[in-house]
């Protein structure tokens, strides 16, 4: 592991030399087109003024934990000279739930080291745009955080650094840590990771149904006495809640090779499996058992209500509910045909590859963010189970251990750069099924045949 007091030592000798210079950074967007902002730190610190180098900017081709300058990251980041003392040495990008936490190691940080950390809450990830964008914007961070969902396009860009966590990898859970690999290379430092799970009404429901057929029937009979309207309530077009239903019923959405990678030319959505939950869709819609929601606020509050008696939702659902007071219970999604599984929802840090100091980031990262103190921390101001495992291991609220995402219950997205587009395709043939009542398979077949003209290989 890096030793930080060496670094810092360089880094500010170097200071001496260079003076100062100009942050760039990684993904950005105009200032139309961004939330506001608030920085956590001395605004005039955040972004230091574009001043020329007194010596030309260096060119750096390998990074920390990359020394193979064949990497399929495609990166042409200029490195700039390390910051003068009174310049920001590293800006990260978070969002609001971690932003007082990581103020507060940032002060640390620069009274032992005089380094200054610069934190920024923002309100949003990258958008869609964004992520095919081919150049690195600049007035960017040089670490971030975002779902791992977002790495494999952001490495085809050349827009990250890889990782070495080196003794500290031991300590994150091994699915979080896969779901940042991209070619076997690691771009992320997990911090939390979870899976969707079923809530219902503890009122109505005395025990959560075992299959989607017996959630079917149970909901049939509660609209019968009237004790709801509707059975279940979904969002419309998110694919992560169908997943469960379409992998209970034998399908999938991409297959995989003789080695397990993801096989992009084997699109599952129109095979047998994925048409009988598309089915069982119908099923639902036509008995009149299944409500849409636009979107999370909707479910919410038709579970409030009480129209709805179950939903599929996450942590900060869950999370939402007791806030409210309102009744509820926590189950394992239902099965059919097969097990059901879930997806793998991850976030974690980022290094840009335009990163002033990548070396300096990746320290920050691995001795200071990623230790019991902080991950702790991390956990109890952003309650969605934690990617590092002393934080898990020490979980005592029995409900959350539905939405940990176990081995062999978790499956991680497929790490492909087109996944964004892969999603769209998704979500809007899951809106004319669940939303407009549309027949899922025409719906699904389209979106076949979308998923394959649309899919890169990794």
């Amino acid at each position: 592991m890096l030793n930080l007091r060496w670094i810092v030592g360089g880094f500010i000798v170097a200071a001496l030399f260079v003076g100062s210079t100009t942050l760039t950074a990684c993904f950005g967007s105009s200032d139309a087109d961004e939330p506001e902002e608030a920085a956590l730190d001395a605004p005039a610190e955040d972004t230091p003024p574009n001043v020329t180098p007194t010596v030309p900017p260096t060119v750096e081709t390998t990074s920390a934990g990359n020394s193979d300058p064949s990497s399929s990251a495609k990166s042409t980041a200029v490195h700039k000279p390390p910051p003068s003392a009174d310049e920001t040495a590293l800006t990260v990008w978070v969002d609001a739930a971690l932003a007082t936490i990581l103020q507060e190691l940032a002060a640390s940080f620069e009274l032992e080291y005089g380094l200054k950390i610069a934190v920024v809450a923002k309100e949003s990830l990258p958008s869609a745009d964004e992520l095919s964008a081919s150049e690195l914007p600049e007035d960017g961070p040089d670490i971030f955080v975002d779902f791992y969902t977002d790495v494999a396009q952001m490495v085809a860009n050349g827009w990250l650094h890889e990782l070495t966590l080196g003794d500290r990898i031991a300590e994150i859970a091994p699915n979080a840590l896969d779901a940042f690999r991209v070619e076997g290379k690691l771009y992320g430092l997990p911090y939390s990771a979870e899976v969707v799970a079923l809530i219902y009404n503890p009122n109505v429901i005395a025990q959560a149904p075992a299959t989607w057929s017996e959630l079917q029937a149970m909901s049939a009979d509660l609209q019968a006495s009237g004790a709801t309207e509707y059975g279940l309530v979904m969002q419309r077009d998110d694919p992560a809640q169908f997943y469960p239903i379409l992998t209970a019923f034998g399908g999938f959405l991409f297959g995989a090779d003789a080695e397990g990678n993801v096989d992009v030319e084997n699109v599952g959505l129109d095979g047998t499996g994925a048409l009988a939950a598309g089915a069982w869709l119908d099923a639902m819609n036509q008995a009149g058992l299944l409500l849409a929601a636009v979107d999370a606020d909707g479910m919410y509050a038709a579970f409030e209500s009480g129209t709805a008696a179950m939903m599929i939702g996450n942590v900060e659902m869950m999370e939402r509910l007791r806030a409210a007071n309102v009744a509820y219970a926590v189950a394992a999604l239902p099965n059919e045909v097969e097990e059901s599984r879930a997806l793998l929802s991850a976030r974690g840090f980022l290094i840009s590859a335009n990163s002033r100091d990548p070396e300096l980031a990746q320290t920050f990262l691995t001795e200071f963010v990623a230790t019991p103190e902080i991950m702790q921390a991390i956990f109890a101001a952003d309650p969605r189970p934690s990617a590092y495992l002393p934080a898990l291991d020490a979980v005592q609220d029995n409900e959350l251990f539905a939405f940990i995402p176990a081995d062999g219950y978790a499956e991680i997205a497929p790490i492909i750069p087109s996944l964004s587009q892969v999603w769209a395709i998704w979500a809007t043939a899951l809106e004319q099924v669940i939303g407009q009542g549309e027949p899922a398979d025409a719906a699904f077949a389209q979106a076949a045949e979308q998923m394959r003209a649309a899919v890169t290989k990794p």
